[in-house]
């Protein structure tokens, strides 16, 4: 509940009734801090689930925090977030035969790092 009374003297982004921002302070004297704020937080980022941990994230599965959650990463380009093999950082390979390795779009190109460079035998 709110008191009528500034709960932080020492700073201009701390009273009643004020906006609660991502910055570790209680800024609307209502007893919680960022996140934990019921009543919202000004400045919340997305974050996306990164279930296979290559460092890119799903951008079907989100969340709005103050800071990253365990396991959510900013980025949400990986096209297939059930393995770290493939991601828009992999390289693309014709061993993995029908699999768009890097996410661009894209199986088995012939820039991929395994395909081989064929030459026209002319005799």
């Amino acid at each position: 509940m709110r008191d009528s009374g500034d709960c932080d003297d020492s700073t201009v982004l701390v009273r009643p009734y004020g906006a609660e921002l991502c910055d570790g302070l209680d800024n609307d004297c209502d007893g919680f801090i960022d996140d934990a704020d019921p009543e919202g937080v000004v400045g919340k980022a997305t974050w996306y689930a990164d279930t296979d941990e290559d460092g890119y994230g799903d951008m079907d599965s989100l969340t709005e925090a103050c800071e990253a959650p365990s396991g959510f990463v900013a980025d949400a380009t990986d096209c297939d977030d059930t393995t770290g093999a493939v991601s828009p950082g992999a390289d693309e390979l014709c061993a993995t035969e029908l699999v768009d390795d890097n996410c661009n779009g894209q199986m088995d190109e012939a820039t991929a790092a395994d395909a081989y460079a064929y030459v026209k035998d002319r005799d």
